[in-house]
């Protein structure tokens, strides 16, 4: 039996100070006058027989038992990002005793795991109570393995294993799990790309309305693509009617990272009565440099409306006003101050 199983036994006793006589010996109660198998044909003597319940216990046995996933959930970790992956310790032995932890990480496709820190929670020596009920004290402890993916670690699976050992006999016992670390993942969606004005105007004579596109960009994936490069230099690039938009802008996205930016933009030329709009567009790594998770959903677009008016832009009016009314100011001004000096 195993340490923990339950157990019955049955010890009979039998008694009977008579004897009878048997068929063939004299003075005895069976044939061969050492066994008598037919029962006495009167007695006040009974049988009885007592029960007794054993549960086999060892000296010294534990279990360990950890969580399927991280305390963050699920089993994805990011380079630099600590996780607590929690677990029970019981001494399911007799006796107190205590406990050694090694804790360990390996690749599944042998990739390096230096600068990786993988703790077990619980100190060398801790001590816990046996099953014993004349003993005091827990049998149970509770803690967390604290997993830190190193900053270079590349995209891949990998395995956690602890080990805990008794310090006076028991049989080790250990708890594994794998992790993923995951490729980088960058995104922007139709919704991230905006405007600093709703529409805008075009003349005649080719000059236009300056406007601000905005564009949100995020990583939802590793630091790391599986070739080693970081996601610190991130390419960004605006369009509008497939032409580029100024020049290339770089940005750092890690993990969990979102960042806004913008270009201006001069349209150049007006939307036609067929289209909806001028297609802006915005891609992130558009030349594919960064290994991804998804490539799908590196670019976004959005329809933006460009009118075409008369030479005369309102811009045009608003200045040409504007001046007239300073010149205007300055001609009053000069003449009341020339007046006042002739009073004097």
């Amino acid at each position: 039996c195993d340490s923990g199983d339950t157990n019955t036994l049955q010890v009979t006793g039998r008694s009977d100070p008579k004897f009878y006589y048997g068929s063939s010996g004299s003075n005895c109660g069976s044939s061969d006058c050492e066994t008598d198998t037919t029962p006495a044909s009167s007695s006040s003597n009974t049988t009885n027989t007592i029960t007794i319940t054993l549960n086999a216990r060892t000296g010294n046995s534990h279990t360990v038992d950890c969580d399927t996933e991280h305390n963050s959930g699920g089993i994805d970790v990011y380079q630099g990002s600590t996780y607590n992956w929690a677990y029970t310790l019981t001494n399911t032995g007799w006796n107190t005793d205590n406990y050694q932890f090694t804790s360990t990480v390996t690749s599944d496709s042998g990739a390096d795991t230096t600068g990786w820190s993988v703790t077990s929670g619980l100190v060398n020596g801790k001590e816990l109570t046996g099953v014993d009920t004349s003993l005091s004290g827990t049998s149970v402890a509770t803690s967390s393995i604290q997993i830190t993916p190193s900053l270079t670690a590349r995209p891949g699976t990998y395995s956690i294993e602890m080990v805990v050992s008794s310090n006076n006999g028991g049989a080790p016992q250990n708890c594994d799990f794998d992790v993923i670390v995951p490729q980088p993942d960058l995104e922007i969606k139709n919704t991230d790309v905006d405007f600093s004005h709703t529409s805008a105007w075009i003349n005649t004579r080719g000059d236009t309305q300056k406007v601000t596109i905005y564009a949100t960009v995020r990583n939802t994936g590793g630091n790391i693509d599986s070739t080693g490069i970081t996601t610190n230099e991130v390419t960004v690039k605006f369009y509008a009617d497939s032409a580029p938009i100024g020049t290339s802008q770089v940005v750092s996205l890690k993990h969990g990272e979102e960042k806004e930016i913008s270009v201006e933009w001069n349209p150049g030329r007006a939307h036609t009565s067929d289209e909806v709009g001028l297609v802006v567009t915005v891609k992130v790594d558009p030349s594919s440099d960064i290994e991804e998770s998804n490539e799908a959903n590196n670019e976004a677009s959005q329809f933006f409306k460009v009118v075409r008016t008369k030479s005369s832009t309102p811009s045009f009016f608003m200045g040409f006003f504007a001046l007239i009314g300073s010149v205007a100011v300055a001609v009053m001004l000069s003449s009341y101050y020339r007046n006042k000096d002739s009073e004097e």
